[in-house]
């Protein structure tokens, strides 16, 4: 734990415990994240939705951060903020990080946001009606594989053989190869779960049009090695989110993630106000947007005119 968020944990345990006249101690939220952002736009955006349910960091509420380095890390760091007392926790963002927190917490509730179908994992009963101790928000949708198989299908022309790399530690990945594997013709998957297998996969995908990156948050937080290695082979990669496209990415499809991480502050805020988990509905991501690159465009040799760049934002 750093230095400033023990003192800070510290001083407000000490007001929950101090006089009778004191203040209680503001409730204590624990956020278990695994990919690799604690700052930035992301947090801003889970701050702002908690605002708007009127929680403040560090006046109405205490944040304790605990990024991930492996997903087998997210029980034990699920254990250890329920021994400090958090009164809620928030799984982000693999259905592996998910599905350790909510069972290492038992009763406590859970927020989780990932891009995968929740129930089927079997994260939660229903998507309505989470039941048990946890619900959340999902950044996926079947729009969204719909829309990437065709974009790829248009970067690879007609006929050409699509790519997936999957990151096999991902829960997801054998849903993320059904779903693709039904949205286009010819597919053929990669796996990837170590920087040097990133490069492996491009050097064996000569043959591919175009690469799918699927959702995975180990994969985006190595997006410069999945960029450099479809640079190399000069294959078009169709990544999973903006980030990837405004470090170099090709092109991506998705939701719009700022919008997604303030409803789940939003739904965190909820659960402070003692709404239980089971009863708050799963929010589904509802807005979509897709981005391309136009110097990647160039250095590849594509046309934005190009149907897999058609009504796109674009970096430049």
């Amino acid at each position: 734990m750093q230095r400033r968020e023990f003192l800070a944990f510290s001083l407000a345990l000490a007001a929950g415990e101090g006089s009778a006249r004191a203040e209680p101690r503001p409730p204590v939220v624990g956020f278990i994240n695994d990919t690799g952002v604690t700052g930035g736009a992301p947090v801003i955006s889970i701050l702002r939705g908690l605002g708007r349910q009127g929680f403040i960091s560090n006046q109405t509420f205490l944040m304790m951060q605990r990024p991930l380095e492996k997903y087998d890390d997210a029980a034990s760091a699920a254990a250890e903020l329920v021994k400090r007392g958090v009164d809620a926790l928030v799984a982000l963002e693999s259905p592996n990080t998910a599905l350790a927190v909510r069972d290492a917490a038992k009763n406590l509730p859970v927020v989780f946001a990932g891009a995968y179908d929740a129930q089927a994992l079997g994260l939660v009963e229903n998507l309505d009606k989470p039941g048990g101790n946890i619900t959340g928000v999902m950044f996926s949708a079947p729009a969204v594989v719909e829309k990437r198989a065709a974009l790829a299908e248009a970067l690879a022309g007609p006929g050409g053989t699509i790519g997936l790399l999957v990151n096999p530690a991902n829960k997801a990945s054998a849903a993320q190869r059904a779903a693709y594997g039904a949205a286009v013709k010819s597919l053929a998957v990669f796996e990837a779960g170590s920087l040097a297998e990133i490069d492996a996969a491009f050097a064996r995908a000569a043959g591919v049009g175009a690469m799918i990156i699927a959702d995975d948050p180990w994969i985006s937080r190595n997006a410069d090695t999945t960029i450099a290695a479809a640079a190399r082979a000069r294959i078009a990669a169709l990544h999973a989110t903006r980030d990837e496209v405004a470090a170099g990415g090709l092109v991506c499809h998705g939701d719009v993630r700022t919008d997604q991480l303030f409803k789940l502050g939003e739904t965190v805020g909820r659960v402070l106000k003692g709404e239980k988990p089971a009863a708050i509905a799963v929010s589904r991501a509802d807005k979509f947007a897709t981005l391309d690159n136009a110097k990647t465009a160039a250095a590849l040799g594509f046309d934005i005119v190009n149907p897999a760049f058609a009504g796109a934002d674009v970096v430049r």
